[in-house]
């Protein structure tokens, strides 16, 4: 039985399970999704995405594709008795999307699949889980393989249940799953309509005696919704499309005809609430916690909001920037809030199916002036924007914008355009202010958790103030999930916001020495010698001229590709991708047996190495070159020994520099905290200060290797021209007030 180990493994590969999956990945955390359907879903199901997850995806970065797919919606229409009894307007939303966008569940799965994918998530599909076993610190997880019959086992820091209403991992923990069946059997068709209404929007027409509700989608299909001939899950035999023509006639609009079925499905309405949303090192999320009516189109987006929840909590505790408060507070919001909207949507379900004939209910509806301030609430109900935890991780004894997502606005913040989404990064709680910020010192404690915009400009700051509902002297503090966290008057912010972070900051030793990320090549030893062998003994075989070093070193920092497009110059670029690939092997062989050619450190490097490890910091490489070879360099060497670890552009699935993933790796592998205070990184390349600015550490450009800029362009937050100057150099970026102690 193989054992594989992941940071983090999600039972489960729906809307939900992706999109933790897509978080987790952002925030540096390794995932594995085990999925036990051989392919991805065609149930069509959840459809509608409300502003509250669209800004979700904003934030993720992966609106842009989703909304090329979608059709967005603005207005919902209710009737009664084929009357219009009211009109939810989205338009006014204090949200940039002022809409909800509808796409099929599987347009939103591969959307989501291939942003995980590309990320570096692995996903394994066919796969089932047969049961977990919770360690003190790890969970196993045995699963087996439905094509082959394999059995394997994956041991993680933590289980993520989002395998859906039926979920293998809450029955696992034995939570019960309970709530109200309300007893309607109901269709739902996806396929092409007419009709001279208003295909653009959502309808719910209701009737003493059934219900029936239109979606629009994208491709000009449209969702119907519709009870059952019999008010019960019951198997529609016959002439489909005939009959659910007749129940449209019967409880539709006059005139809708429906001309062919793309998807059906019929079941019946119940919400469920799980009795916990996890236990120790095993959570839920999704319908595998909760599970609504589709009145009010509330479950997927409520999902979505677990799982954004729950990956910023997940990769601070395991990037030890948090202490398990922050874990333990998942479950006494979500499942609290989550409460509230069951009872809600209880509430919306009986009254629309009819189960509920109450009078008095319905005229809660009527659009009369009694009704207006809870009729104005409708759109932010419908869009998410109007929910907001009373307990958890907020400043006691506020009220309004507190455990609320952050309102829609603008800001202008080191010369960038931003919005308030933008902010939302699953990493740093924002503190936001307009005037000098106090206590400066006060606030350096919170620096690797904490960050601060303050809003110079008085006319922009004003606007936020009207937006945010604040007073010009008041600052926000806002947590890494978008919810705002507290609100305070600057003098008494410190008082305030201290409550809340203090318990759950893991304190950083200040006298830490950061992690020294190293490149190799160009950077420790001129390697170019034995690759620009291999590149002549290629062009040999190819009967094109040699090349002289030092016209191709410049190129050596682009990889392999960059020295063969070199060496054979504009002709590589439109040759076939199959010679490519075989010039690309050839010059790997080669470079296998001349790699060790004249092969040396740069003077001081050996030095530099030995001085550095004395002052103890710790050492890594990462380097675009194959790991296997690195390490064969690094041996041959004899500096080896300085490095905690060594990966190479193959160690993470092919994810190299400039990419940040690849150097927050690196940090893991070394055993070293991924926050940007704790690492430093040292190269001769513009891939090595770009990895570096994506990373949010401090670069060193080393000038005497394979520069690829000038210096005073890199960049970089140091330039050094001899290796004899790296020490000084890096005790002033590690610690510049003891620099000038260290060195005396």
């Amino acid at each position: 039985m193989n054992d594989h180990k992941e940071e983090v493994v999600i039972v489960g590969a729906g809307p939900v399970g992706l999109l933790l999956g897509c978080w987790l990945r952002k925030l540096g955390v390794g995932v594995r999704v085990l999925e036990k359907r051989a392919t991805r879903s065609t149930q069509s199901k959840a459809v509608s995405m409300n502003a509250y997850s669209l800004a979700i995806l904003h934030a993720l970065g992966i609106y842009d594709q989703f909304d090329a797919v979608g059709k967005r919606v603005q207005d919902l229409h209710l009737y009664w008795q084929q009357k219009r009894l009211m009109h939810v307007n989205y338009r006014r939303l204090p949200s940039k999307y002022n809409y909800s966008l509808c796409l099929v569940q599987p347009k939103t799965e591969a959307l989501l699949e291939a942003h995980f994918l590309a990320s570096g998530g692995i996903l394994q599909r066919d796969v089932a889980v047969v049961r977990l076993q919770a360690d003190s610190d790890v969970v196993h997880v045995y699963a087996h393989h439905n094509e082959t019959g394999r059995e394997e086992r994956l041991t993680a820091q933590y289980i993520v249940g989002c395998d859906g209403s039926k979920s293998m991992v809450r029955e696992q923990l034995g939570l019960s799953f309970t709530g109200r069946d309300h007893g309607t059997g109901f269709i739902m068709v996806d396929g092409t309509i007419s009709w001279s209404g208003d295909v653009k929007s959502v309808h719910y027409f209701v009737s003493e005696d059934a219900f029936f509700i239109l979606i629009p989608l994208s491709d000009d299909k449209h969702r119907i919704i519709i009870r059952t001939p019999n008010n019960d899950k019951e198997e529609i035999v016959g002439n489909k499309l005939a009959i659910y023509q007749d129940l449209i006639m019967k409880y539709g609009p006059l005139g809708l005809m429906l001309h062919d079925i793309v998807w059906e499905s019929n079941t019946t309405y119940h919400n469920r609430l799980a009795e916990h949303y996890g236990h120790g090192r095993v959570l839920l999320a999704g319908d595998a916690s909760h599970i609504f009516s589709s009145i009010g189109g509330l479950g997927m987006n409520t999902g979505f909001q677990d799982a954004l929840a729950l990956a910023w909590r997940l990769a601070g505790i395991l990037r030890k920037r948090f202490r398990e408060p922050v874990l333990a507070s998942y479950e006494l919001e979500r499942r609290t809030l989550t409460q509230q909207l069951i009872d809600n949507t209880n509430e919306m379900t009986a009254l629309i199916t009819r189960v509920n004939r109450d009078s008095a209910s319905l005229r809660d509806w009527l659009p009369i002036m009694a009704n207006r301030q809870r009729l104005a609430t409708l759109p932010l109900h419908f869009s998410g924007l109007n929910q907001r935890y009373e307990k958890g991780l907020l400043a006691e004894n506020n009220a309004g914008l507190v455990g609320r997502l952050i309102p829609y606005f603008k800001l202008t913040h080191q010369g960038k355009h931003l919005c308030s989404y933008d902010l939302v990064d699953g990493c740093y709680f924002y503190l936001i202010y307009g005037s000098t910020l106090p206590d400066g010192d006060f606030w350096g404690q919170y620096k690797e958790v904490v960050k601060l915009i303050q809003l110079q400009n008085p006319d922009e700051w004003q606007q936020v103030c009207n937006c945010l509902g604040l007073q010009t002297e008041e600052m926000v503090l806002m947590r890494p999930d978008g919810i705002v966290a507290a609100k305070a008057a600057i003098n008494n912010a410190s008082n305030v916001f201290s409550l809340i972070l203090n318990p759950l900051i893991t304190r950083v030793d200040s006298n830490m020495k950061p992690l020294l990320i190293f490149d190799l090549d160009g950077t420790l030893a001129d390697t170019s010698p034995g690759l620009v062998a291999a590149l002549n003994a290629v062009l040999a075989d190819y009967n094109e001229a040699p090349v002289a070093p030092a016209s191709v070193l410049h190129l050596i920092s682009q990889g392999v590709v960059g020295l063969l497009g070199g060496g054979f110059g504009s002709a590589y670029a439109t040759m076939p991708d199959e010679k490519k690939q075989i010039i690309f092997q050839a010059f790997v062989a080669y470079y296998e047996q001349s790699m060790l050619n004249e092969i040396a450190l740069y003077p001081g490097i050996e030095t530099a190495l030995n001085v550095l490890s004395a002052q103890g910091f710790k050492m890594a490489i990462c380097s675009n070159k194959n790991t296997l070879l690195a390490a064969h360099i690094l041996e041959h060497l004899h500096i080896r020994h300085h490095f905690l670890a060594v990966c190479g552009g193959d160690f993470f699935m092919g994810i190299k520099k400039p990419d940040r993933r690849h150097v927050e790796g690196t940090m893991r592998e070394a055993g070293f905290d991924e926050s940007t205070a704790h690492a430093i990184f040292i190269g001769d390349a513009m891939s090595d200060i770009n990895a570096a600015k994506n990373t949010g550490i401090p670069s060193v450009f080393l000038t005497y290797g394979y520069a690829d800029v000038a210096p005073n362009a890199s960049g970089a937050d140091a330039i050094v021209h001899h290796a004899n100057d790296l020490p000084a150099v890096i005790l002033t970026l590690s610690n510049p007030l003891e620099s000038e102690k260290a060195l005396a």
